[in-house]
């Protein structure tokens, strides 16, 4: 029996120069010098790396030799036939049983003597080293990259890969038309109020397709909402890295998700109530929930602790329309004049220039901490080399200093885009306030439940209805204070 075997890894660590046309006609050149009939060769090809066993065609080879005696294999390489000592074994072993007599490669052969067999085991434990050192080599690079904060694989969704990259670099960036959608995939999860098939189809409804026309699955959405690489940072192995890409959503409202997800995971809620959570019974002091009847929104007190009950007073009870028509009117005492507030900012804008000493400490002590990590880690190697921590405390310890690496340049990333870039600083923000609590009536009446519900989680923290009227309303900090100040103050009274 005579066996020609050709094979080309598809595998980028493993590319072969001859392809498999070429090798079966070098290795059919042989027969022929031989003097064998080719038409009477038995001929195996396959397309993959031979670095592991497991590979379709040649356990199919090995089978049919070993119902034989005496076969003689061609091949252009010894490590055509195998790159691992368990095919490779499986070959010697053929031989020791009389199945194969001879392996005829371009420039020797090896034949079933303890010489040639032992010649074929070097090689094939050469083939296993060059394998093995190149998947380090390849590692290392990898990590090389990841430290340097560039990407390493397909770009996540809203991002594209850059094809004018240097070869082997998976550069990515910003994909203009899918980008827009990420931040509203988040902040619709976030809500808590949206499963992820409720997402997906409101995706679909504003527009968003795969390349074929569908909608997105709700697997996608799942590996979106738990890769930080939106936020821009990268995970490996456990191990974070500050990427160079451009984040597409805040680190807050990636927690946001993952809060959602840890409570909400056994029971999605399938329906927006925009104030539910907000607001309270002052009899009881239980919080008002929210149901669909006949296709309305109603709140109603839950009385969880009775007293309704014990004291025969009614439960609070009425429309969703009514209570936000009652938190509306509370809006407008949020009101200021926005001409004078855009005045105040421009001054706090010139004051800002000459007064950077905050962010300045901001950054020192982060790199103090940057400082402090990199001698933490020297004292960790140190004691490691000298034989007084056990490998896996020093690999569990050197990844949490890698992640708090990872952290601070996160940080530190932030602080300077802070100093440069306008709106994200805290006069922007503190504009960014007012200009949310001006148009927070206008925004909230004509808003739809998800803008509703936003619009509630930053402005209100607690409100109490008795007899379908709000009789105290509680706003988060920055908002009480302007629910509480005069609409009408001088300038100076402004400023602080």
């Amino acid at each position: 029996m005579t066996i020609l075997y050709c094979r080309k890894s598809t595998d980028s660590e493993d590319r072969q120069v001859l392809s498999l046309s070429a090798q079966k006609d070098e290795s059919l050149k042989l027969a022929k010098q031989d003097g064998l009939d080719i038409a009477y060769v038995k001929t195996y090809e396959e397309s993959m790396s031979a670095k592991a066993p497991g590979r379709p065609i040649f356990s199919q080879m090995i089978k049919a030799l070993e119902k034989t005696q005496g076969a003689i294999i061609y091949c252009w390489k010894l490590n055509r036939l195998a790159r691992n000592m368990v095919d490779g074994g499986q070959l010697i072993w053929l031989m020791d049983r009389g199945c194969i007599t001879e392996i005829k490669t371009h420039g020797r052969s090896f034949s079933n003597t303890p010489l040639d067999k032992f010649m074929m085991s070097l090689e094939f434990s050469q083939a296993k080293i060059m394998v093995d050192e190149l998947s380090i080599d390849v590692k290392r690079g990898l990590e090389t990259k990841l430290k340097n904060g560039g990407y390493t694989g397909k770009a996540p969704f809203g991002y594209l890969n850059d094809p004018t990259g240097l070869k082997g670099e998976k550069k990515v960036f910003v994909d203009p038309i899918r980008s827009p959608y990420v931040e509203k995939i988040f902040r619709l999860f976030s809500s808590g109020g949206y499963s992820l098939k409720d997402v997906s189809q409101k995706m679909y409804d504003e527009g968003l397709r795969t390349s074929s026309g569908k909608k997105i699955h709700p697997s996608l959405l799942f590996r979106m909402i738990t890769n930080p690489f939106y936020t821009g940072v990268m995970v490996r192995h456990g191990q974070h890295y500050q990427g160079n890409h451009t984040p597409l959503v805040s680190p807050e409202l990636f927690q946001d998700c993952q809060r959602v997800l840890s409570g909400n995971r056994s029971k999605k809620q399938h329906l927006m109530f925009p104030l539910r959570g907000f607001v309270s019974c002052p009899l009881c002091g239980c919080m008002i929930t929210a149901s669909v009847r006949k296709g309305h929104q109603y709140y109603h007190c839950t009385d969880g602790k009775g007293k309704h009950k014990s004291q025969n007073e009614a439960r609070e009870h009425f429309r969703s329309e009514v209570l936000n028509k009652e938190v509306a009117k509370k809006l407008q005492e949020l009101q200021f004049d926005e001409r004078q507030v855009e005045i105040m900012y421009k001054a706090d804008l010139e004051k800002s220039k000459t007064n950077d000493s905050f962010l300045e400490t901001a950054k020192l002590n982060i790199l103090n901490l940057q400082k402090s990590l990199a001698e933490k880690r020297a004292r960790t190697e140190d004691v490691f080399i000298d034989g007084s921590l056990p490998k896996d405390r020093y690999e569990a310890r050197i990844l949490d200093l890698n992640n708090q690496e990872a952290d601070l340049s996160n940080q530190l990333k932030q602080l300077e885009q802070k100093s440069k870039v306008d709106g994200l600083d805290t006069i922007g923000q503190t504009k960014k306030a007012f200009l949310t609590a001006i148009y927070a009536e206008k925004n909230f009446l004509c808003g739809d439940d998800l803008q509703k519900r936003e619009l509630a989680e930053i402005l209100l923290s607690d409100v109490l209805v008795k007899d379908q009227k709000v009789q105290q309303i509680q706003f988060k900090p920055a908002f009480q204070r302007m629910y509480l100040s005069p609409k009408k103050l001088d300038f100076g009274a402004w400023s602080g």
